[in-house]
C-alpha cells in the first residue's frame, strides 16, 4: 500500500536534499521521492514494466457475449436482441450519455442502439465471463496482473453501404463506465478495482478571464472561452470509426486486415465491470437516424442487416516474475 508514503508526504514540512536535481535519501519530500525511486528501480524488471507483451485480440459480441450461433435461427435471435437494444433518445434513456459522451449538436430525440456488458479476465471463462466450452472464442491470460488498452477498434459484419443502404463511414462510442480491474502482483490472484475519473485539469499557469477580452483577440468571442478553459471538467469520449466489410470508405478485408485502432482508451484496463457501446442512428444514416437503425438491423430487403459486431483490443500486458 502507498498509504504510509502518502502520509509522510502530508507530514513533511521541508523539501529535503537534492544532488544535481536527483532526490537524496533522508528527510523531507526529497527523501520520500528517493525511496520511491529506489523501490521502482528494483521492482520494474520483476513486474515487467521494462518489457511489456503486446497483443491484439478480437471478440464477437454475437457469439462470445450473447451466445447466439451463426445460423438461420440465430440470425432472428440476433435481430431481436438488437431491436430490444434500441433507445428512443440517448439523453433521456442512457444516463451515462450526458456526462461521458461528446455529441454536438444534440437534437432530441436521438435514437441509438445501446449494448451494455462487462468484461473479465479469468482462467476458465471467455472475455465476457461465460464458461468457454467451444472453440473459436478468445480470452486474456489470468497469469498477467495488468492488461491495459493500447488501442481499440469496432467492426460491423455484413454491413451494407450501397446507395439504398447506410453511410460508408459509420461511427460508434465504446465507453468504460464501470471499474477497472487488475490483479495484485505476488498476491495469489487477489484483485483491486479502480474507479477512474478521466479529468481535464486546470492549466498550470493561471489564466484570468480578462485575458480573453475581445480587445486582445477580437476574432474569438469572449463568451466562447469564459469559464471553459479556467476550470477542471470530466473528459468526454468522442466517437470512433467502425470498420466494415462492405467495400466503401470504411471497409476492411476480414481475412487480411486488422482493425484501425483508436488510442483514446490508452492506459485503461481491458477488464472492466461495465462497458457501454453506443451506435447512434445519426452515424448510420445522417439524414434519417431511425431509418439507419432499421437498415442496420433488418437490412434493405428486410431479410437481415449486420450479422455481428466485433471488438478488437491491442494491449500491453505485464506478468510479474514472481507470479
Amino acid at each position: 500500500s502507498a498509504e504510509p508514503l502518502l502520509s509522510r508526504v502530508v507530514r513533511e514540512r521541508t523539501l529535503g536534499r537534492k544532488n544535481q536535481g536527483v532526490p537524496e535519501s533522508g528527510n523531507g519530500l526529497a527523501g520520500v521521492m528517493a525511496e520511491l525511486n529506489t523501490n521502482y528501480q528494483a521492482m520494474k524488471s520483476m513486474l515487467g514494466f521494462n518489457n511489456p507483451t503486446l497483443s491484439t485480440n478480437k471478440f464477437s459480441l454475437r457469439r462470445e457475449l450473447l451466445r447466439i450461433q451463426p445460423n438461420a435461427e440465430g440470425d432472428e435471435t440476433w435481430r431481436e436482441t438488437l431491436r430490444r437494444a434500441v433507445v428512443r433518445d440517448l439523453r433521456a434513456d442512457v444516463p451515462e450519455f450526458e456526462n461521458l459522451v461528446s455529441f454536438d449538436p444534440y437534437t432530441a430525440p436521438e435514437p441509438a442502439i445501446v449494448l451494455d456488458f462487462g468484461t473479465t479476465i479469468q482462467a476458465d471463462t471467455n472475455f465476457f465471463g461465460w464458461k468457454s466450452t467451444v472453440g473459436g472464442e478468445s480470452f486474456y491470460p489470468s497469469d498477467h496482473f495488468s492488461i491495459k488498452v493500447r488501442s481499440v477498434g469496432i467492426w460491423f459484419s455484413n454491413y451494407n453501404d450501397e446507395a439504398e443502404g447506410l453511410t460508408a463511414t459509420p461511427r460508434a462510442y465504446l465507453v468504460p463506465v464501470g471499474a477497472d480491474m487488475m490483479r495484485i502482483p505476488f498476491s495469489g490472484g487477489q484483485t483491486r478495482e479502480w474507479n477512474v475519473v478521466d479529468q481535464i485539469l486546470p492549466l498550470p499557469n493561471t489564466l484570468k478571464e480578462t485575458e480573453f477580452a475581445q480587445r486582445l483577440n477580437n476574432w474569438v468571442p469572449m463568451n466562447q472561452l469564459k469559464g471553459i478553459l479556467l476550470s477542471p471538467r470530466t473528459r468526454r469520449y468522442a466517437s470512433i470509426p467502425a470498420m466494415h466489410d462492405a467495400g466503401g470508405a470504411g471497409s476492411l478485408t476480414p481475412v487480411a486486415g486488422d482493425f484501425t485502432g483508436n488510442t483514446y482508451l490508452v492506459g485503461r484496463s481491458v477488464w472492466n465491470t461495465r462497458w457501454v457501446l453506443i451506435i447512434p442512428g445519426r452515424y448510420l444514416l445522417p439524414g434519417d437516424p431511425n431509418a439507419g437503425i432499421q437498415r442496420f438491423i433488418e437490412g434493405i430487403d428486410g431479410l437481415g442487416g449486420v450479422t455481428d459486431i466485433r471488438l478488437a483490443f491491442q494491449t500491453y500486458q505485464y506478468a510479474s516474475a514472481g507470479g
